[in-house]
């Protein structure tokens, strides 16, 4: 695209005026097309949630997606066309959409993910090692919602959720909001 002139000159008084230095006609022409390139993109994927949000007016339990290179907002697999699922609580791989729809997990983690741990993050964050939340959770020391998964070498694996609220006994409250 094109920058006139007459937008590159108020781009550098722009510029002058922020940083208090004076700025090339090269560099002000590539930031300048840099930041509408960024506008640009910003823009296209506002109106393609706009126009999601107008097909769920029609369709309002959800639709498959068209198209490549989205990531399910629960266990963060990437997903394509078929395999996709939007709704109300947004992009989801349908093995997630259907433990939402069978109430296995509550809506609440596709909008908090601040509300819930993935069983890695046991790790990580508190030191617990997934066998040993298993354990727990099998011997009844804790609650879990057990998600399956199937990956795409077509072996199955589990990604499992682990409410916050069930491990206050366990975790204190400090470490929870960190």
């Amino acid at each position: 695209m094109k920058i006139p002139d007459e937008a590159l000159k108020e781009f550098k008084e722009i510029w002058k005026k922020q940083y208090n230095e004076e700025i090339s006609d090269a560099k002000a022409l590539e930031s300048a097309s840099n930041l509408l390139g960024l506008y640009e993109l910003l823009l296209k994927g506002k109106w393609e949630e706009e126009e999601r949000q107008r097909r769920l007016i029609k369709e309002p339990k959800g639709f498959h997606m068209i198209g490549i290179g989205y990531t399910c907002c629960i266990c963060g697999a990437h997903v394509s066309n078929e395999e996709t699922w939007y709704d109300a609580n947004g992009i989801k791989c349908l093995t997630c959409q259907g433990s939402l729809d069978r109430k296995e997990i509550p809506e609440s983690v596709c909008k908090d993910d601040r509300s819930w741990y993935a069983m890695y993050q046991l790790q990580s964050k508190f030191g617990i090692h997934p066998a040993t939340a298993r354990k727990m959770a099998r011997t009844g020391d804790s609650r879990h919602i057990l998600l399956r998964m199937t990956v795409a070498f077509l072996t199955a694996t589990f990604f499992q959720l682990l409410k916050i609220l069930d491990y206050k006994l366990i975790f204190s409250e400090q470490l929870l909001i960190n």
